[in-house]
């Protein structure tokens, strides 16, 4: 079994929040890193419940809104390219 990776960021409120990563990867083009993770809630369907943000990494990492739709595109191809948890 792999280990998880934790994405750890701390609100302006000082909560911090766990998420555990799904996947993450850069667009070179653009110069920005993705981010996809959870916080291993299901919706209302018993669906995961699945984020995906612009991640700055550093020591205060942050996490921004993916506000391009090509960007979207991206994250959606490749998160259908991605192998089904067991």
């Amino acid at each position: 079994m792999e280990k998880e990776e934790i994405l750890k960021i701390t609100d302006s409120n000082g909560t911090t929040m766990e998420y555990e990563v799904i996947t993450a990867f850069s667009l070179p083009k653009e110069e920005k890193n993705i981010v996809v993770y959870t916080d291993n809630t299901k919706n209302e369907d018993g669906t995961l419940n699945v984020f995906a943000s612009i991640y700055y990494p550093g020591e205060k990492p942050k996490l921004e809104n993916i506000e391009k739709e090509e960007d979207w595109k991206i994250v959606e191809e490749i998160l259908n390219n991605l192998p089904e948890k067991e």
